[in-house]
């Protein structure tokens, strides 16, 4: 009886110890690549060992240039580009007191009111010399808003005339709006870049 006992114990305990055994196989299956993308730089999670999960490493990082095999496009085009700043003007005309009563006080602007919006329906950049040297046109319309301190002035047509009037006014503007065309040389100091920077002069 003993006997018996003693070779049951036995193989409860064989049973045991097999059951501890992975025989799957899966901890020999390596781990899938992993891809993130963060902008211009790709990170690539490499399979390997345990150790090696742990820290992904960096296979491949793309620079924001343009590779040898992929050259920039020879014409770019922006679409709806709005531009906001101040006018303001220079005043140097000749006010004789014999003709007007206007002066050059009468026409001082609220610098801080004065406006200019510009809203470009299309930019087009077209290459000239290995995209350093650029052409740069386009079409929009420009809006100037000029307001006077002096709230008295009046504006009147047929015959163009301004003059001092008796009535203060909640609000003095002239506008002046422009379909314009703008061409501009362009030069950029980082062709081979996707942001460079550079510097446009032309005339419109």
């Amino acid at each position: 009886m003993k006997r018996i006992l003693t070779l049951c114990a036995a193989l409860s305990v064989m049973t045991g110890s097999f059951a501890q055994t992975d025989t799957t196989g899966k901890q020999n299956v390596p781990p899938a690549e992993d891809t993130i993308r963060i902008g211009g730089m790709i990170i690539i999670r490499k399979p390997g060992s345990k150790d090696e999960e742990k820290k992904p490493g960096i296979l491949k990082i793309k620079d924001r240039k343009h590779s040898d095999n992929e050259k920039p496009s020879n014409l770019t085009t922006n679409w709806w580009i709005l531009d906001l700043g101040f006018s303001n003007y220079n005043d140097k005309s000749a006010y004789p007191n014999s003709i007007t009563t206007v002066g050059k006080d009468n026409m001082k602007l609220k610098a801080g009111k004065s406006r200019n919006v510009n809203l470009w329906f299309f930019m087009q950049k077209l290459n000239l010399a290995k995209h350093a040297i650029n052409l740069k046109y386009g079409l929009g319309l420009e809006l100037n808003n000029y307001f006077f301190e002096n709230e008295k002035i009046v504006f009147t047509k047929n015959p163009t005339n301004i003059a001092v009037g008796t009535t203060e006014f909640k609000k003095v503007k002239l506008a002046a709006d422009y379909l314009t065309v703008p061409m501009m040389l362009n030069f950029n100091f980082n062709p081979k870049r996707e942001k460079g920077f550079g510097f446009s002069a032309g005339i419109s």
